[in-house]
């Protein structure tokens, strides 16, 4: 789906970059344990991965993010930039440390903690600094990382400019809790199951995905919607036509920025115009890729792994 020819998609995504600091193991600890396993860093926040994603896939993808001016934040701007990510609204912050995550996993689960750090104190003035950039994408990309009204203001902009808002709700969140104008922005909603399960009062059913996108899509009032069920694929629906995919084989690693390369694959199909099954295959292909691998953002697929991976048949 490179589309040659055609000037790739540009997207705008606000949201967190942080420092991973991530523990492997050959299980998790108990409490008050210690185990002995490798440690790593690397860049992490849903945010960052989302935008990496999108931009290993082809598209134009500018970031809205804050980091320290310390080590990490010099790290991790460089390393956005080695992705592809256009770093113009990556502001720097003299007083607050760049986020960090303490990540530990074993056996394919993990757990984190995450100080968000300076992109915790990002302000509305980045928004409105970086307002023309979203006025002029064809699609903003949201998570719920940064504070509900950054998200807001930037939706509102887009909306204005009639750029569509695809919104991802993780954290879990409940939908009345978000602002109106966020929630009247939002035309793709993009959540797992266990988000939906909080948006919607109950555990959604891999097995009935249509019931399940229905009542999400009632219950928020977003004209589309994608929901991952983990292991038992995903669902979505949009323009009229919806359409359920299995999970790809595949031995998992871990399971760190499968949401992530899968949204991200997700809305560059989308925006490239896919239908439904089509912009599902690539995305759970996404996904089963970056869980095939250790890490988040250093797992993610690039367009030819991804199209290799389809043109097989396979992701291993």
């Amino acid at each position: 789906m490179s589309d040659r020819g055609i000037p790739p998609p540009s997207v705008v995504v606000l949201g967190s970059l942080h420092m991973d600091l991530i523990g492997t193991a050959a299980h998790l600890p108990g409490k008050g344990a210690s185990v002995l396993g490798r440690f790593a860093m690397a860049p992490g926040g849903k945010g960052a991965a989302q935008a990496v994603q999108m931009a290993r896939l082809g598209l134009r993808v500018a970031l809205i993010t804050q980091l320290g001016r310390d080590q990490f934040g010099d790290t991790l701007a460089a390393a956005m930039v080695a992705f592809g990510v256009d770093p113009t609204h990556i502001v720097r912050h003299a007083g607050a440390a760049t986020g960090a995550s303490t990540v530990i996993t074993a056996g394919g689960e993990y757990f984190s903690v995450i100080d968000p750090g300076a992109a915790g104190r990002l302000g509305l003035d980045a928004i409105e600094a970086a307002g023309p950039a979203i006025a002029a994408a064809q699609a903003l990309v949201l998570q719920l990382e940064v504070p509900p009204a950054l998200s807001a203001r930037a939706a509102e902009i887009a909306a204005a400019a009639g750029v569509p808002v695809v919104l991802n709700t993780a954290p879990p969140t409940d939908w009345d809790g978000l602002p109106a104008s966020l929630r009247a922005a939002t035309g793709l909603l993009v959540a797992n199951a266990a988000e939906v399960a909080v948006l919607i009062g109950r555990r959604p059913d891999a097995r009935a995905p249509d019931a399940a996108l229905e009542a999400l899509m009632r219950r928020t009032g977003v004209p589309a919607a994608a929901i991952t069920f983990g292991a038992d694929g995903a669902a979505a629906c949009y323009g009229g036509q919806s359409a359920a995919a299995p999970s790809w084989p595949v031995a998992v690693v871990d399971t760190v920025g499968a949401g992530d390369a899968f949204l991200g694959a997700f809305v560059a199909a989308w925006l490239r115009g896919a239908p439904p099954a089509a912009a599902l295959r690539r995305a759970t292909a996404a996904g089963a890729l970056a869980v095939g691998r250790a890490g988040a953002i250093a797992a993610l697929p690039d367009l030819a792994e991804l199209d290799a991976a389809l043109a097989r048949g396979a992701v291993a």
